[in-house]
């Protein structure tokens, strides 16, 4: 088995694990990005409908619809799947975003495999692998918050004069696909 950068270990008979530097920025940045996913997910703050005259008055998530508006002040409820404007494009964007987490956790179970089960030590498949599910992660889920930002005016809250915003988990969603990148980034040179 051959030795190489990233991969050094104490030949002297100490069958010690030793991870290098850049394997373990990379294992943190993994679940850094499996942790932002998984908030932008469940989050129900991606797109803000936001009037001059009264604020924030609805907010959407991937699942959610809620209002913060009148007699229905902070009620939220599923997407109701009647406009097919919406429902089609909307339904890519959960997939795409489901499947980039997917990718993105089966990636770093890969890497665990890879550094820390014996039989599955310094396979190189299990690493080439993991280094294309985080591109699929990465790329799944920047085009379902491209899709989403480019469409987020069809998902306002009401048939008023109001303005669409992305919201803080959109942006939690894209630093998640970016650090999957950087995670993509880190495995490959490590």
């Amino acid at each position: 088995m051959a030795f190489g950068r990233g991969n050094e270990r104490n030949r002297g008979g100490d069958d010690k694990f030793q991870m290098d530097f850049i394997v373990l920025i990379g294992f943190i940045i993994m679940a850094l990005a499996t942790f932002f996913q998984i908030a932008g997910l469940a989050s129900d703050h991606w797109v803000d409908t936001v009037t001059e005259d009264y604020g924030t008055v609805g907010y959407n998530g991937l699942w959610h619809t809620c209002t913060n508006f009148g007699l229905t002040k902070d009620s939220c409820r599923g997407f109701q799947w009647t406009d097919p404007q919406v429902s089609h494009w909307f339904r890519t964007v959960q997939t795409f975003e489901v499947i980039g987490f997917i990718f993105g956790s089966v990636a770093f179970f890969m890497m665990i495999l890879y550094h820390f089960v014996g039989t599955c030590r310094e396979n190189r498949n299990l690493k080439i692998m993991s280094i294309v599910q985080l591109f699929l992660a990465f790329l799944f889920i920047i085009i379902g918050c491209i899709v989403i930002g480019a469409l987020k005016d069809t998902q306002k809250a009401f048939q008023i004069d109001s303005e669409t915003f992305l919201s803080w988990g959109f942006g939690v969603s894209v630093t998640a696909s970016l650090l999957y990148l950087a995670s993509c980034v880190a495995v490959f040179i490590s």
